[in-house]
């Protein structure tokens, strides 16, 4: 057999015939030796030992119970002595608590009474010890109701159920169920309604000793009535385009469907109660149809019949070519019975309202022919065009384009003896009866040029087009106010141009991009003005509009007894920091120039009284910020090495 020897407060489970044992430890167990030696029939043998050394497991105590109202928090307090004294905390249910992993924490609002545990860990060890707290939730949840109706519209005649759905209070709930016009009641608690229009329902619920109340509208949708009469052309000629066909609008509509005769084509408004047709050159008489679609069923309108009718046949007669003051030609082909025909211009024409007139245009002139058919209204088309042989020419030169205000443009060409020139309109032009006047116009214009040979009377005509690129139009946003060594995001835009531009703000040192609309700026320690310039990259045109930051010195809300005392001030570059109330978590400290670049960052202890060692730092103004989660202090501080500093 085999003799252990244990310390106190140590037991044994013996196993493998005692040659190996199981050591129980209990909390009063010390350190100590552990030896054995074995015994048979021949003595006692040697001895064999090892020490142990027992740490103590830190003693937990989860606080007291507590009583809460239902729906409201509580702060657990938990602590725990013994062994080395730096500990880690842990409770659970974690998903009950702010923080689950600090010695205090508080619990979310909480509906029932639970069981909190915490578990406190020897940090230099690693022994744990635990402990219960039991955080009891007295009251009832507050009532309340739901009222809702499966489904909330229905189609006139059909029915629905309005069901109830309470919550909280006593559970024993009662139902009243009215209507607004008063016209139905029910204490049902899903009761069915058949409702002819639109309705609202009233629920009251009550437990007993509490009272509230909801409501629900079931809307009725009224069955499709008569779709009414399609309005609109009924002759219409063939390859007549926009023709407008409209059915009177209902409320229970949401979907219209046309049907159209062949050769005819919505165009838009397809799915609406007006719709736009094109009918083709091959288009055929037919009827239009119109059906409506709600959620209760579809309606179809009466037909409208619309007949199409073949336009007339308009010819001007070929191109011609004629000296400049010869003699007269015959345009046009023999009139037709029935049709109406019309030419545009008039000018030089012997009569502009027969089939045949004689033209002799002094200038390249081209006629329209409209040949209307008085029986159907229907009308054609057609143009023939005058070239005038020995006439002047005219160059009004290339299109030509201008930037945002920029210098002006030479349109036209050379001047020639003989001939007088005439532009139109006269806007934006430096001289209307010069060949190559200056073109500055505000917007972008069309201008015609129209020179006459002053010996033959023969004319001709040329048009160029001067485009206006307008400039962008910048917008850096409106002006703001932020706390000292804060960043802000400037909000800068362009609009206009071309809408294709570059950014560049200023001063640009103070901005960590800005080449881009929105540039966040570096802590600000005062007042800036920054300016957006916008470049329109097609155009080159530019534009500019600025903002002001206003940088004050503020003080977020502290905890009521937070203060902080910075000293000396001014200091050679050794400040001492006292802050009279520990936060809950180590602060952060941050220099910043004058400019609102931080120069120095360090995370403070937990200390009340420490010391910050900025004597590297030149002579100057500097701002000093201490932050954590729930306060920000920001003071002054001047450093002089040359002089001895004075406490302030």
């Amino acid at each position: 057999s085999y003799v252990w020897n244990l310390p106190p407060g140590v037991s044994i489970t013996y196993l493998c015939q005692q040659a190996q044992i199981s050591a129980n430890f209990s909390a009063i167990a010390s350190s100590g030796m552990i030896s054995v030696y074995g015994v048979n029939a021949c003595g006692v043998g040697p001895s064999s030992s090892m020490g142990v050394t027992v740490n103590q497991t830190p003693i937990v105590n989860a606080g007291i119970d507590q009583f809460i109202a239902y729906g409201t928090t509580a702060t657990l307090n938990g602590f725990a002595t013994g062994g080395s004294g730096s500990y880690s905390y842990s409770w659970t249910p974690a998903a009950l608590l702010q923080n689950a992993n600090v010695q205090n924490p508080t619990t979310i609002p909480l509906t029932s009474s639970t069981v909190f545990t915490l578990t406190v860990t020897d940090s230099a060890t690693g022994c744990t010890g635990t402990d219960n707290v039991h955080i009891i939730v007295s009251g009832a949840p507050p009532l309340s109701c739901t009222a809702i109706a499966n489904p909330a519209i229905i189609c006139q005649g059909s029915c629905t159920t309005l069901q109830a759905i309470p919550s909280g209070g006593s559970g024993a709930y009662t139902y009243t169920w009215t209507s607004n016009p008063p016209s139905f009641t029910s204490t049902l608690q899903s009761p069915v309604v058949c409702p002819t229009v639109t309705t609202p329902y009233i629920l009251v619920v009550s437990d007993g000793s509490q009272t509230v109340s909801a409501s629900v509208t079931v809307q009725v949708i009224p069955l499709p009535g008569t779709l009414g009469a399609i309005t609109g052309l009924t002759d219409v000629c063939a390859g007549t385009n926009n023709v407008v066909y409209t059915v009177p609008t209902s409320p229970v509509i949401t979907y219209y469907f046309w049907s159209l005769p062949a050769g005819a084509t919505v165009v838009s408004g397809q799915n609406t109660s007006s719709i736009v047709v094109h009918f083709g050159t091959n288009a055929v008489s037919g009827n239009i149809t119109a059906e409506g679609w709600s959620a209760c069923g579809c309606v179809q309108s009466d037909t409208l019949a619309v007949t199409l009718h073949s336009p007339p046949i308009a010819d001007a007669g070929p191109n011609q070519n004629i000296n400049c003051g010869g003699a007269p030609v015959s345009i046009g082909t023999t009139a037709v019975s029935g049709m109406v025909y019309s030419w545009s211009p008039s000018y030089a024409l012997s009569n502009p309202n027969i089939a045949q007139p004689t033209a002799l245009p002094w200038g390249n002139t081209t006629y329209i022919l409209s040949v209307t058919d008085t029986s159907t209204g229907c009308f054609a088309t057609d143009t023939v065009s005058f070239t005038v042989i020995g006439a002047p020419v005219a160059n009004a030169g290339s299109d030509q384009s201008i930037n945002c205000g920029g210098p002006g443009v030479v349109i036209g060409s050379a001047s020639v003896n003989g001939i007088v020139y005439s532009w139109t309109p006269a806007t934006g032009l430096s001289d209307d009866s010069i060949a190559q006047p200056i073109a500055t116009p505000q917007t972008t214009t069309n201008y015609n040029l129209m020179v006459l040979d002053v010996a033959t009377g023969c004319f001709d005509t040329d048009d160029i087009t001067v485009t206006v690129n307008a400039g962008p139009t910048a917008d850096a946003g409106t002006n703001q106010t932020i706390s000292i060594g804060n960043t802000i995001t400037l909000n800068g835009s362009a609009t206009g141009g071309s809408g294709n531009y570059s950014y560049f703000w200023m001063p640009d040192t103070l901005l960590q991009n800005p080449n881009i609309p929105n540039p966040a700026t570096f802590p600000l320690s005062s007042p800036v003005v920054f300016t957006l310039l916008v470049t329109d990259t097609v155009t080159g045109c530019t534009a500019s509009d600025s903002v002001l930051i206003d940088v004050i010195v503020s003080f977020e809300k502290l905890p009521e007894s937070f203060t902080a005392l910075f000293y000396p001030n001014p200091t050679t570059g050794i400040i001492t920091i006292e802050m009279n109330r520990k936060p809950n978590e180590r602060p952060t400290l941050r220099v910043f120039s004058p400019i609102g670049k931080i120069i120095y960052s360090a995370i403070l202890t937990n200390d009340m009284h420490q010391r910050v060692d900025l004597s590297t730092l030149p002579d100057g103004l500097y701002f000093i910020t201490i932050e954590a989660y729930n306060f920000s202090v920001t003071k002054k501080v001047v450093i002089l090495k040359g002089n001895s500093p004075a406490t302030n």
